[in-house]
């Protein structure tokens, strides 16, 4: 906004309010749980880490020819949805859980086999704001946890993946939690955990808003609303996230403005 620009000593050449603004993303977090199988936790020592080399320049087979995330599924937490609220992930590892484990001061990971499955906002309802922080630089405010509806979900997500980890197949390799170490028996002890761990997924978009009316940061061919001969291509203009990953729209994106700046040209 140009009040905000000029409060900052900053010459406004056309007042755009909605930029930084409508900031989205699919924040989430996980549930790991200790196995008595090797998973990758449990494989990266010296050894494991050369024949892990080995197996991938041999025949492009083995850890390093796959990514963490090995599946995913969209999924209901609910019954009467009609579509899929959030996106599970699937990884044979664990992460560090918090600053507190003994292996987060050593930037290491868990060498205990572990497995984990992770539950994202598909629609987060929250919205964020990018704003100017000390000499100008950027300043991300994501309100992460604050929506109550998008709470319910990621509660919701929660419990689906603790479901999926004690099912009947998923019974013969689990052998205990590992995060939480204790799992929440109410709602008021995922609100606690959520509100303590969740991240992001690194899916931000929304903050120079497409669309048609006044408030729009650029219009449907990507132009920005008040100045000629610039146009914004990227995962930013998206009025509303996808509901998973944004990589593909994004290229998406890329691919149609090319278009529209050639026809134009």
């Amino acid at each position: 906004p140009a009040a905000y620009l000029r409060d900052r000593g900053i010459d406004v050449v056309h007042d755009a309010p909605g930029v930084g603004q409508n900031l989205q993303e699919h924040t989430g977090l996980g549930i790991s749980k200790f196995v008595n199988v090797p998973t990758l936790n449990s494989e990266t020592g010296p050894v494991d880490m050369v024949r892990h080399i080995a197996k991938f320049f041999y025949n492009r087979t083995g850890p390093m020819s796959a990514p963490a995330v090995q599946a995913m599924a969209l999924a209901k937490t609910s019954e009467g949805l009609s579509e899929p609220d959030v996106q599970l992930h699937f990884m044979p590892m664990a992460f560090v859980a918090t600053p507190d484990d003994p292996e987060a001061k050593l930037g290491a990971m868990p060498k205990e086999p572990a497995i984990s499955i992770n539950a994202s906002l598909c629609k987060p309802r929250q919205r964020g704001q990018i704003i100017l922080g000390e000499g100008g630089r950027p300043k991300i405010r994501h309100h992460m946890a604050e929506n109550p509806d998008d709470l319910a979900t990621l509660i919701g997500g929660l419990k689906l993946c603790q479901r999926i980890l004690e099912s009947e197949a998923m019974s013969k390799i689990v052998i205990g939690d590992r995060w939480p170490s204790a799992i929440p028996t109410e709602d008021a002890g995922w609100v606690d955990f959520i509100r303590n761990n969740i991240g992001l997924t690194w899916h931000p978009v929304g903050t120079c808003r497409m669309g048609s009316d006044a408030a729009a940061v650029v219009d449907p061919q990507l132009r920005l609303n008040g100045i000629d001969g610039l146009r914004v291509v990227d995962a930013s203009v998206m009025p509303t996230t996808t509901s998973s990953n944004t990589n593909a729209p994004t290229i998406m994106i890329g691919e149609k403005a090319a278009d529209m700046i050639r026809q134009r040209h």
